[in-house]
Parts: structure tokens; sequence; C-alpha cells
């Protein structure tokens, strides 16, 4: 008996289709367990947002110049967030990556669109190192602001959401979307949102809100979106986003134990943050090849 050579690629071409159609439901699968997970396990996670240090950053506050830190670190955390320059990528070094990679062909991937055509295994392996490099940047950013205590915190604040913003945007970047698109930024500051939520109904109104934007284009359309809409979302989001950290922050102020806890927080934080933007635009990319 005989066999060809195109016998031989059409059973590795259809190997190749059955892997990444497995691949594919495992994603859905995992995009689905991170939406809906147990519930005793999400309270843990959120947890830190509802303990004795937000009780006591939440007296601290009352106090004009704690308040004055506070109202300081929204302020510049809003400015950070409408400065889409500090937090924005070039799109030409994003494909020039995928034109590196070992198994994507050089001429492929020219437009930041072309990347829709590649299978989410791809992608995915892109994108694996983000948390990690994340977490390590914004966490020892925390532990150098938080020596100085509650002073260390506005920049820290800003620093952070910047940080964490950039993330994002490098996620959707590399799942094909465009971060420089005004609608895709809105986006990007709706996940600070699910991420900083701090109860399990909190979290899902606001992932419930941030999948709305997306799939109600009648009403959520990004070409539809202005600057007053984004202006207010922004303002929204920032002090949301400032006030719940700036209080779980609060123990910075005990001496020895404030640089440990800011790099905590912000670790945590960030990996929260890194994994919803994982998922979210995974899921994304799926329902626009679907």
């Amino acid at each position: 008996m005989t066999i060809n050579n195109k016998t031989i690629n059409n059973k590795t071409s259809n190997e190749k289709t059955d892997d990444h159609i497995a691949y594919e439901a495992k994603v859905r699968a995992e995009i689905e367990a991170w939406k809906n997970p147990d519930k005793g396990v999400l309270d843990k996670t959120l947890a830190v947002l509802d303990t004795p240090v937000v009780a006591a950053g939440d007296s601290l506050m009352e106090a004009p110049q704690f308040g004055d830190s506070l109202k300081k670190a929204t302020e510049e955390t809003i400015t950070a967030l409408s400065d889409a320059a500090n937090w924005t990528l070039d799109t030409q070094d994003v494909i020039d990556s995928y034109q590196e990679a070992a198994n994507i062909n050089d001429s492929s991937i020219k437009t930041l669109a072309d990347i829709e055509r590649l299978p989410i295994a791809v992608v995915d392996k892109q994108v694996k190192l983000f948390k990690s490099k994340y977490v390590a940047l914004t966490s020892a950013q925390g532990v150098t602001t938080g020596v100085v205590g509650w002073a260390g915190i506005p920049a820290d604040v800003v620093g952070l959401i910047t940080a964490n913003l950039r993330a994002i945007g490098e996620y959707a970047t590399y799942y094909g979307f465009d971060i420089n698109d005004e609608g895709e930024q809105l986006f990007a500051m709706s996940l600070l949102a699910v991420t900083t939520s701090a109860s399990v109904e909190e979290r899902k109104a606001a992932l419930d809100d941030t999948q709305a934007m997306i799939k109600d284009p009648e009403t959520q359309a990004f070409n539809q979106i202005n600057e007053e809409v984004i202006s207010r979302v922004l303002r929204q989001t920032a002090t949301k986003v400032a006030t719940n950290i700036v209080k779980t922050k609060a123990a910075q102020i005990i001496p020895a134990v404030g640089a440990v806890v800011a790099g905590g927080v912000n670790a945590s934080y960030t990996a929260n943050v890194c994994e919803a933007a994982y998922q979210c635009y995974r899921e994304r990319f799926l329902d626009r090849i679907a």
C-alpha cells in the first residue's frame, strides 16, 4: 500500500484542525469558569476589600490630611486615565512580534486585523508572560512607595492604574483590538471596574456592564461613543478605583509593614486585572471569528 505526500499532508492538516477545535473548547470553558467562579472562592478573592484595614481606611480618610491625599490620588488618576498616550501601544511593535514568531509566516500578519485569522492558541502563547511581567513591575513599585507610608499612596495609585491600563492595552493589541480607538479605551477602563469590585454582586454587575458594551451595538456601539460618555465613565471609574485602592492601602501607614502591604496589594490587584483582560479579550477574539 502506497501513501503519498498529499495523504500525509491532509492527515496532518486534519490533526491540526482537531487540535485547534479542542483548544478553543478548552478556552471557552476557562472563560466561563472565570466569569462564574465558585462564590466561596470569589468571596475570598474580594475579601481584601472588606477587612479591618479598609475600616481603618474609612476612618483615616475623615481626617483632613488623609482626605486630601485621597482627593489628590483620584484627581491624578483621572489625569492618567485621560492621557491615553501613557498606556497605549505602538501597534507596529505587536505586528513585528508576530512576524518574528517561529510558527507564523512572515508575510501573514501585516495589520491588527490579520491577527483574527490566527488560531487562538498562537495568540495565547504570545501573551503568556504578561501577567508575571506586570505583577513584578507593580509590586516593586508598591514596595518603593510603601516605604514612605501614606504620603506615597497618591503616586502609587497613579502608577498602579497607569501600569494596569498598559497591561490591558497590551492584551487588547495582541488579540487584534486597536487600543488607540476611544471605544476600546472605554472598554479597557471598564475592566478596571470589574477588578476593583468589592463584592460578588458588584463584580457581576460590572462584568455585565462590560459585556453589554460589546454585545448591544444599538446602545453601546463603539463608533457612537462621544467625548461626554468617555469623560463620565472615566471619572466614575477613576473615582471608584482610586477610592477602593486607597482604602485597601491604609495599612501602609503602619510602621515596618507598610512596604510589604503596598507591594502585596499591587501584586494582587494587577494579577486580577491581567486575568480579566486575558479572559475578556480571549472571549472577544473567539466571538469575532465565530
